[in-house]
């Protein structure tokens, strides 16, 4: 299995250490296996102040897709319809955990499975940071920049509205994320004008899915 460098696929929309008020995460957003086989993918998780901290993680499989999702945090591996890990694992002031490993199962071919993982502390679950990945079978990665759909978001920046275009059609909901990976909206795939002025300036990503492509797409709102 080979890691694809993130930074190549997501030409900087995100960033692949990324950080919260306690947490920080390294990682490579997009794994890489044949179809079939098992993908696997790790995060790093840094605890960055100066007390032992409790953390709890929870996973979201973003895709209609039929997949087989699990995680292991620490000495324990979740069944797949697991999505909130139910033991907490220590990580002491100033150190860093390997114990997270990712998978998705038996991958499907030609298929990219996007997964966020979020790492909160157990005794205050608001102090959070996420990692969005992608768990692909694809022959070759594709960027977002570069994706083989037609995909267009209008007007880029906004300030209150977008609007989108796809030469495929699209089957399933519509994310909007921070470029933390937090979902900040959902909604039904046949919105074609979305509401974004409750958004503060700065980027986003909006993703969705088309029959045999995953799309992420980068916008900027500025007020």
């Amino acid at each position: 299995m080979k890691n694809i460098s993130f930074l190549t696929l997501l030409l900087l929309c995100f960033t692949n250490s990324i950080s919260s008020q306690s947490l920080s995460l390294d990682y490579d957003i997009y794994s890489y296996s044949s179809p079939g086989e098992v993908n696997e993918m790790k995060i790093y998780v840094t605890n960055e102040t100066d007390q032992n901290l409790p953390i709890i993680v929870t996973k979201t499989v973003i895709t209609d897709l039929d997949v087989i999702s699990t995680f292991c945090w620490g000495a324990t591996c979740y069944t797949p319809t697991t999505s909130v890990s139910t033991y907490s694992e220590v990580i002491n002031s100033g150190s860093t955990s390997s114990a997270f490993t990712g998978y998705v199962h038996d991958m499907p071919s030609n298929t990219e499975v996007p997964v966020r993982f979020c790492f909160a502390v157990e005794t205050d679950i608001s102090d959070k940071v996420c990692a969005q990945v992608i768990f692909s079978s694809m022959t070759e990665p594709m960027s977002l920049e570069d994706n083989i759909v037609d995909f267009n978001i209008y007007p880029n920046p906004s300030s209150d509205f977008i609007k989108f275009s796809s030469s495929e059609k699209i089957y399933s909901e519509i994310y909007i994320y921070d470029l933390l990976g937090n979902t900040l909206k959902v909604l039904n795939n046949s919105d074609n004008r979305i509401d974004v002025s409750d958004l503060k300036s700065g980027i986003y990503i909006l993703s969705t899915n088309t029959e045999n492509n995953s799309i992420f797409k980068r916008f900027t709102i500025s007020k």
